[in-house]
């Protein structure tokens, strides 16, 4: 599905340009700028914008718009995607389709 949305990216930019990317796979970063942009379509699909709270849960976004869930574990020398895992929504078709590693 990530896949799928980082080629629909690509298409504008080889489009609009003279020179077409040939590369026949997508670069990473081509890989994690779409599963950010797919995981921020599903947060706002499924929550409101509004509140730092929901059901509960206090959340803080990060720089690039997604809602992250603050847990217990902040203080802890982890990893920041640890600390802050991504709020996505328990029933969501999308959800259940993805295998996400963050």
């Amino acid at each position: 599905m990530t896949r799928i949305l980082g080629w629909l990216k690509r298409f504008p930019k080889n489009y609009q340009k003279k020179v077409v990317n040939q590369e026949p796979f997508l670069s990473v970063d081509e890989v994690q700028e779409s599963r950010g942009t797919l995981l921020l379509l599903i947060q706002a699909e499924s929550f409101p914008e509004t509140g730092d709270s929901i059901n509960g849960l206090l959340t803080v976004r990060d720089q690039s718009g997604l809602r992250r869930v603050k847990t217990k574990t902040i203080k802890r020398d982890d990893s920041y995607a640890f600390r802050y895992p991504v709020l996505l929504p328990s029933r969501h078709y999308i959800v259940d389709c993805l295998e996400i590693i963050i």
